[in-house]
């Protein structure tokens, strides 16, 4: 049993992973440019030409799924973008991933059918972009492609996954895994950004497992770290028995 860890980068991961997995093993990334840091490169799969809010990013994403599948022992997989980072330290959030029954993925009030196909008009629903997935569920999603009757949908990786597995009638968890401020949200050209936090305290992340008990990861989390905060990351993963990372400097 292992879980695969899938991440969809703009052209770096957060730095704290490098500290974080103890082997580089069942990591994969999909950078839409060369990695800045080559720590990973080695994790790296073919790369395609991403947008936002394009169908490329499903592709994308069904791309690492294809690579990750290919190792019989992956049970789970997760989906991660270059600003998360873990709450929970590997061995810990292993464990609780791998005790998932179902997939998760956090679905979303707000609905906007355009561009819908008819075929999924009533399995529509509009979901978290990181979400994890269980191996059966993965199988029967790379089973058919339906990316091509996705492609004129507002935010298709917001949709994709999600109406697949109620299309097939699969059943699967409706929580937050991952914790994304859109309450903060900011406006851009082509659409709404979450906020980013330039630090996390203790008090943020005690706040964000008060109100979302499942969380394993938040997003959006600057990349600059100072030399201080990396010393006590790295000393407190050393620490036995102690899985909650403690971000208070």
């Amino acid at each position: 049993m292992s879980i695969s860890y899938l991440f969809l980068v703009y052209d770096n991961l957060h730095p704290i992973w490098k500290m974080w997995f103890p082997h580089t093993d069942n990591i994969y990334v999909h950078s839409k440019y060369e990695l800045k840091d080559n720590f990973f490169s080695n994790n790296q799969i073919p790369r395609i030409n991403t947008m936002w809010g394009h169908i490329s990013l499903v592709e994308a994403m069904i791309l690492l799924l294809k690579n990750a599948i290919i190792n019989d022992k992956n049970t789970h997989f997760v989906f991660l973008s270059g600003h998360c980072v873990p709450i929970f330290d590997y061995f810990h959030t292993c464990d609780a991933i791998s005790q998932m029954k179902k997939s998760s993925i956090q679905i979303f009030h707000k609905r906007n059918h355009f561009g819908i196909n008819k075929a999924f008009e009533n399995d529509f629903i509009r979901h978290s972009q990181w979400c994890i997935l269980k191996r059966c569920d993965v199988q029967t999603i790379l089973s058919n492609s339906y990316t091509h009757l996705f492609n004129i949908v507002k935010i298709p990786d917001e949709v994709y996954f999600g109406t697949l597995l109620n299309f097939y009638n699969i059943s699967f968890l409706n929580t937050v895994t991952t914790f994304v401020n859109w309450c903060k949200k900011v406006k851009k050209v082509n659409g709404n950004s979450p906020h980013t936090y330039n630090c996390i305290t203790q008090q943020l992340v005690d706040t964000i497992l008060q109100n979302n008990n499942n969380a394993l990861f938040i997003r959006k989390i600057h990349h600059n770290l100072d030399l201080q905060y990396i010393i006590k990351y790295n000393t407190l993963l050393k620490k036995p028995n102690i899985h909650m990372i403690n971000f208070s400097i």
